[in-house]
């Protein structure tokens, strides 16, 4: 044998380590398990020493709630100093036994989908040792019906270069172990985040606050039929914050099984092999720091500008995407991904199952100066279906909503479906002229005032 039994419990047990300080550090020790703490403190770990912090997962959190009641101008000339010092003064209010609740609900499911992943690191760790084993045995049998040679040099040679194989797999695992965690633990962050936003506007208006989805002009079918009532431009469907909460996602269901959700209707992401431009270069999706500009055409007068993401979008993803690959394209996106298209009309944003009578638009893209167009015919980029399971990923811009993104050295612009939540008071009523709810005309004679609330992160005074 290559590896004895207990040799591949040593490493599942490193594993399983791995897996327990990477818990402790972004959710917290207090959703340790016991064999979790027994295993840090084998590894002389002192997590007790952490008792009582609020993790990053948990700051997440309170970052999402801050960004709830505070403006987009407001929110911006935060730092992460100021963040540190709101954290470290705990400038916010004690969370609530239904907030803990929620809290607690939400790191379990992060805890579930981390320890999936030292579990598909054992799957290939024992199908690698066993694909080795079957090559050695093989290996030394043909050897031996050829040669004198005695069969113990024979298995100590061939156990060598066995070993070696193996532990250059796990090496090569290691890396996309590593990156998968990252992403796993990016995307549950951003998932606390939302629920964080969710959180202050039912302490704002309660747990039944009404709430509606904005549906942009582009929007796909199934927004449109999820989140209006006769189409776009129509009066939205008007829903309950807790109603929208307890339907959780559509990840991973049919078509004709997705529900209205508090985040995206859909995925309408790339995948790990896209790269996007940004004001720091050419990027992996998969590599993004959140400190990127990202450059994005506005559609109406072609001119472009690098504009900050409001949210990034990573998370795990099986089931079908079209492939789009030429000579000077190459796509791989979630279905109803928009794209930007050349057409009779102009420029715009078309669906996937529109493309039949689009152009897309391929670029020579020279330098960040000069951008170079030449557009070719969708008959050309025929697409083609494949069953995918992996990371899909993307971001949403503060305007514009298209990107320039490239694969395997091909550029295009490219889009997305992008829908945003929003309040609604008790007492707006829907304007059909304006597309908007408004107060009634006696409001400000019925409602008073509220008065305003300050609010300190670190040494900043906000008025809200």
């Amino acid at each position: 044998m290559i590896f004895t039994p207990n040799e591949i419990q040593r490493l599942f047990g490193i594993i399983d380590f791995r897996l327990a300080k990477i818990i402790a550090d972004i959710l917290g020790v207090n959703q340790l398990t016991p064999e979790d703490k027994i295993l840090l403190e084998r590894n002389n770990v002192e997590w007790r020493k952490e008792l009582g912090k609020i993790s990053p997962y948990y700051q997440a959190y309170l970052f999402g709630k801050l960004s709830g009641v505070l403006s987009p101008s407001q929110l911006q000339s935060i730092d992460y100093s100021d963040f540190s010092q709101y954290i470290e003064r705990k400038q916010f209010k004690t969370f609530s036994n239904t907030e803990k609740a929620m809290l607690n609900a939400a790191a379990t499911r992060s805890y579930a989908y981390i320890k999936s992943m030292g579990s598909r690191m054992k799957d290939i760790i024992n199908n690698t040792v066993s694909q080795e084993e079957i090559k050695l045995l093989t290996e030394q049998q043909r050897i031996l019906e050829h040669t004198t040679i005695k069969k113990e040099m024979i298995e100590g040679v061939l156990k060598k270069k066995s070993i070696q194989s193996i532990v250059s797999d796990i090496g090569h695992s290691l890396e996309d172990w590593n990156r998968d965690w990252g992403r796993i633990v990016e995307t549950e962050m951003q998932g606390i985040y939302q629920i964080g936003v969710a959180q202050q506007i039912m302490e704002n208006y309660g747990a039944e606050a009404l709430v509606y989805k904005e549906v942009y002009q582009q929007a796909c079918s199934s927004c449109i039929h999820a989140y209006t009532t006769q189409g776009i431009g129509s009066k939205p469907r008007i829903f309950k914050l807790i109603d929208l909460i307890a339907n959780g996602d559509n990840i991973g269901l049919k078509r004709k099984d997705w529900k209205p959700v508090l985040g995206p209707q859909h995925p309408f992401c790339y995948d790990e092999k896209t790269e996007v431009y940004t004001d720091q270069g050419w990027k992996l999706f998969t590599e993004l720091n959140q400190t990127e500009n990202f450059l994005s055409m506005n559609l109406e007068n072609r001119e472009v500008e690098f504009v900050k993401a409001t949210r990034y979008v990573n998370q795990i993803y099986k089931g079908l995407m079209y492939c789009r690959k030429n000579k000077d394209i190459d796509l791989m996106t979630t279905p109803n991904h928009f794209h930007v298209c050349k057409t009779r009309s102009g420029i715009e944003l078309i669906k996937e199952i529109d493309l039949y009578n689009c152009s897309l638009i391929a670029l020579d893209f020279e330098s960040e100066e000069k951008f170079g167009f030449k557009y070719i015919k969708s008959s050309k980029v025929k697409p083609t279906f494949k069953m995918y399971e992996g990371f899909i990923c993307d971001v949403e811009l503060e305007k514009y909503h298209t990107l320039f993104i490239r694969r395997n050295g091909k550029v295009c612009i490219s889009g997305k479906c992008r829908c945003n939540l929003r309040h609604i008071p008790k007492v707006y009523v829907w304007d059909e002229e304006l597309k908007t709810f408004i107060p009634p005309k006696d409001y400000k004679r019925k409602i008073q005032r509220e008065s305003k609330v300050r609010i300190y992160v670190g040494d900043k005074e906000f008025i809200v």
